[in-house]
C-alpha cells in the first residue's frame, strides 16, 4: 500500500532538508576560510622550509622513527613530515601558540565537537575527523589529554 504524505509534510521535509544543508555548508565554510594549514599540505617541501620562521631541526624520517624521508621539528611548535618532496603531515603540539581552523591546544572537548561535529573515527584518547572540502584526501586527528586538547594533527589520507 501507498502512503501519500500530505503538502504540510512535505514542506516540513523540504524546510528540514533546506536547514541541513545550509548549515553543513555554513560549517565547511567556516572551517575551511579559516584553515590557511590545508594549503600547506599542497605545498611542495622546498617551499614550506622557506618560509618557516625561527629556528627549526631537519631530521631524516627513520631518526624520528617515522616512515617519511624528512622530518622538520620548529621551536614555534609545528613540525611538518616531508616524503618525496611532498608535504604530507603537519603536527601542532602543546608549545603552538596559534590556531587552526578555528582549534587551538588546550580547547575542551566539547568545545571541538560543537565545531566540527561528530567525529568519523574515536581511538584511544584521539578523534578523527575527514575534511572532504580540501580537494583531496585530508584528516585530523585531535588528541586529547583528558577533556584538553594536547596535539593536533593534520595528514594527507592518501599518503
Amino acid at each position: 500500500m501507498i502512503k501519500r504524505i500530505s503538502p504540510p509534510s512535505m514542506l516540513t521535509v523540504f524546510f528540514a532538508l533546506l536547514l541541513f544543508f545550509t548549515g553543513a555548508a555554513v560549517f565547511s565554510q567556516h572551517v575551511e576560510s579559516s584553515n590557511e594549514w590545508v594549503g600547506v599540505l599542497k605545498m611542495p617541501e622546498g617551499e614550506v622550509i622557506s618560509q618557516l620562521a625561527g629556528s627549526f631541526h631537519i631530521f631524516s624520517g627513520s631518526e624520528l622513527g617515522s616512515i617519511a624521508d624528512r622530518v622538520v621539528v620548529c621551536n614555534d611548535g609545528t613540525s611538518y613530515w616531508f616524503d618525496s618532496g611532498k608535504t604530507v603531515q603537519i603536527r601542532f603540539s602543546p608549545e603552538f601558540p596559534g590556531s587552526s581552523g578555528g582549534l587551538y591546544i588546550g580547547m575542551q572537548r566539547l568545545e571541538v565537537i560543537s565545531i566540527l561535529g561528530r567525529p568519523w573515527k574515536i581511538q584511544d584518547e584521539s578523534m578523527f575527523y575527514n575534511l572532504p572540502w580540501a580537494g583531496f584526501p585530508v584528516r585530523t586527528r585531535l588528541v586529547f589529554d583528558g577533556n584538553a586538547l594536547a596535539e593536533l594533527y593534520l595528514y594527507r589520507s592518501d599518503y
